[in-house]
């Protein structure tokens, strides 16, 4: 704009300068603009295209750093530095080609309207000397339409390459659009109502979901889980258990069927309460840098009693108090400072910080060795108490002591019940206990 404006006020009133001097001339000159307003709009949606391509590849570029960062030291385990250099060469050169193109589009448009500058100042040369030559108009009028026909080359020039500037952020805003507006889950209706006071209570009625609309997930399955049940969920990989988590999130909405708390329709409920009644502690645990505290808190307003209250409950107090500033240590970037145990100890401690009614543990110990295990174990058999529990399990030695255990195959309930009845009987189930060397009670 601050270049811009100026630029605009000395094209009008050097323009109207010149119609004062010669209007006839002056409409001569005028009939050059619309053919240069035409050839700098078609190069302007050019070089939006090619700068929407080029922005397309800097974010593909800046994917791939930083899957190189992250995975630095996987990279290294599998010698694997030559093809990940073959990668970024080849992403880099997609970058500059469309870039390139960019920049070639601008480089010829500046020859392209300088030419029809020259020729329009020629134009004007030609139809001057007529009319000195016919008396319309003298040697010294003439020279001045012509100074001001030179003044107009510099605005034009400043306003073409603002524009072709503005082109180029048209399509960098164009991409952040399309990513604000792309749902990333489904939004809560218009008359949502409040949750109000929960007692843990899920029903899936006839539950039917798909990623891809031809390849369900979930079947027409059909689940009732207590207040305070433990309920586990075993399966092969894709049998739909972390689908299921995913709905009862409410991070996808049921094609088919409905999932309900305590009678009450997800999809009737606002996210952000519900995800405050029912609350998740991940297979691998994502812990913000920041202090202790911060990272239980995790963003919600919490007092340090309610903070060390939810560290007592998952078994997480005592290392953190141990540490050089207790719940004020800062936890480096990704965790890096603490073990497995103690980052899945302070994932669950952040989930019940809350005090949600229904707890979804993915794997929650799956990834680590015995004595962390132990511990974290202990942590989530006090956060489980009084609580509805859905555990995703493949290990089926850690539900052993589940209330139910529900077998998922092909998304469906292939057999429920506890451990006892489960594996005194043919089935799924005995299977997968057999595979896993576990025996009957």
């Amino acid at each position: 704009i601050q270049d811009t404006t100026p630029s605009a006020l000395q094209l009008v009133v050097v323009f109207g300068y010149m119609v004062w001097l010669d209007w006839k001339l002056s409409l001569g000159t005028l009939l050059l603009a619309p053919l240069v307003a035409v050839l700098v709009s078609l190069f302007g949606a050019k070089v939006m295209g090619a700068a929407e391509r080029s922005q397309k590849q800097v974010s593909e570029l800046a994917a791939l750093l930083g899957e190189a960062i992250t995975g630095l030291p996987l990279v290294r385990a599998f010698a694997a530095e030559p093809w990940l250099q073959q990668r970024f060469e080849a992403e880099t050169d997609l970058h500059r080609r469309a870039r390139y193109r960019t920049q070639r589009l601008l480089a010829l448009q500046y020859p392209v309207v300088g030419f029809l500058e020259a020729a329009g100042i020629l134009a004007v040369l030609l139809m001057g000397a007529a009319r000195i030559q016919s008396g319309d108009l003298n040697g010294q009028g003439f020279s001045s339409y012509v100074a001001a026909l030179l003044m107009l080359i510099d605005p034009i020039s400043h306003l073409t390459t603002n524009f072709n500037e503005f082109q180029q952020g048209q399509a960098s805003l164009r991409r952040l659009r399309e990513i604000e507006h792309e749902a990333v889950e489904p939004p809560d209706r218009p008359d949502a109502a409040p949750l109000g006071r929960v007692q843990g209570e899920l029903l899936l009625e006839q539950v039917s979901f798909g990623y891809a609309p031809a390849k369900p997930v979930l079947n027409n399955l059909s689940l009732r889980v207590p207040p305070g049940q433990v309920v586990a969920l075993v399966g092969p990989s894709g049998a739909g258990k972390s689908t299921l988590f995913s709905l009862l999130l409410r991070f996808n909405t049921a094609q088919q069927g409905r999932v309900l708390l305590d009678g009450r329709d997800l999809a009737d409920l606002r996210a952000a309460e519900l995800r405050r009644a029912v609350a998740l502690v991940p297979q691998q645990s994502a812990v913000f840098s920041g202090t202790v505290a911060e990272a239980i808190a995790f963003g919600r307003p919490a007092t340090r009693e309610q903070i060390q209250a939810a560290a007592r409950l998952a078994n997480a107090d005592g290392f953190i108090e141990a540490m050089p500033g207790g719940y004020d240590a800062r936890v480096e970037e990704r965790g890096s400072n603490f073990s497995g145990g103690q980052l899945q100890r302070l994932a669950i401690a952040r989930a019940v910080l809350g005090d949600p009614a229904v707890l979804l543990l993915d794997e929650a110990t799956s990834a680590l060795d015995a004595e962390s295990e132990e511990a974290v174990q202990r942590g989530l058999d006090q956060a489980m108490a009084g609580r509805t529990v859905l555990v995703i399990a493949h290990r089926l030695s850690t539900v052993q002591e589940a209330d139910v255990i529900v077998v998922l195959e092909h998304g469906r309930i292939v057999d429920q019940g506890n451990h006892d009845l489960l594996i005194s009987r043919p089935g799924r189930y005995r299977d997968l206990c057999e595979r896993q060397l576990i025996r009957g009670a």
